[in-house]
């Protein structure tokens, strides 16, 4: 199998799916939104990597859509990484098969063991790599110490991930969150593993870029040194440091971007709909 294959599907339909693939081989799955691909992210779907080639297993991740804490909490998290981004990560970090199951009011209810006797049966899946606050099912009840009693009776491989650790906490989208909106960009860059990076729209002719202020997680306005590329190139090399180096204003408030000197090759990184903006410095004068 040649790049990572999507799939947006109810659980019913994933068995369809693989069988379509290789029908005879084995799955380990991963679970969770991976809204930020941060480095606790890239450990356990590393460790996942490393089961399958053992048990010469399938890697299948199963993510959520639209993001749960909009059905648990009633808000929707600011977004980290563009969808795209995230699916051309995943085949980066060895994913076969990546499948987003809508998360309803019945999703939200399953009990534990029902979602995973459902889950491992379509997949004939071998193992399944969790992380340490790995939960799902109803009131959050599938611990990894739960899923670990299930699977010596059922046969299911489980691995438990150490969290990753920086600045004496474990690394999390919630703290990415936290720093990129304190402006921190240092520390965002950090727990990601990466410079943290927005996709803009071109507004016409002119060099502004809507960042989406209902959805990305932004920082706080003022003069930043990015770096621009086309998206559709930017997703066939992830090399951040690549790109047109530039400096930009950034305005939270209105949610958009102004290039401060619109030099010829700026203008052609910008010449698609959507630009990557690789944010390659903390704001300036700051």
């Amino acid at each position: 199998m040649t790049g990572v294959q999507t799939c947006a599907l109810p659980i019913c339909s994933l068995e369809h799916e693989l069988s379509e693939r290789d029908p005879s081989r084995r799955v380990v799955l991963t679970l969770g939104v991976f809204d930020g691909m941060h480095l606790g992210h890239v450990a356990l779907l590393e460790r996942a990597y490393e089961m399958a080639q053992g048990l010469h297993a399938l890697r299948v991740h199963v993510g959520f859509t639209p993001h749960p804490d909009l059905l648990l909490r009633g808000v929707l998290p600011r977004q980290l990484l563009d969808p795209s981004e995230r699916v051309a990560r995943m085949e980066q970090a060895g994913v076969d098969l990546y499948c987003e199951l809508p998360f309803d009011a019945q999703m939200r209810d399953t009990h534990w063991s029902d979602f995973l006797m459902r889950l491992t049966r379509v997949t004939k899946a071998a193992g399944i790599a969790l992380s340490p606050e790995s939960a799902f099912g109803a009131r959050r009840e599938g611990t990894v110490a739960r899923v670990e009693e299930w699977g010596n009776v059922h046969g299911l491989e489980v691995a438990g991930v150490d969290e990753v650790f920086w600045g004496g906490a474990a690394v999390s989208s919630t703290r990415i969150r936290e720093a990129v909106g304190q402006g921190d960009l240092q520390a965002a860059h950090a727990m990601l593993g990466r410079p943290y990076a927005l996709i803009g729209t071109r507004m016409g002719d002119a060099f502004d870029l809507s960042l989406e202020r209902t959805a990305w997680c932004l920082p706080p306005s003022g003069q930043y040194e990015v770096a621009l590329q086309p998206f559709e190139r930017a997703l066939h090399d992830l090399e951040d440091s690549l790109g047109e180096v530039v400096v930009v204003r950034v305005d939270r408030a209105a949610g958009f971007c102004h290039l401060v000197s619109a030099t010829p090759r700026a203008r052609e990184a910008i010449d698609g709909e959507k630009v990557r903006i690789t944010l390659r410095a903390g704001r300036q004068g700051a």
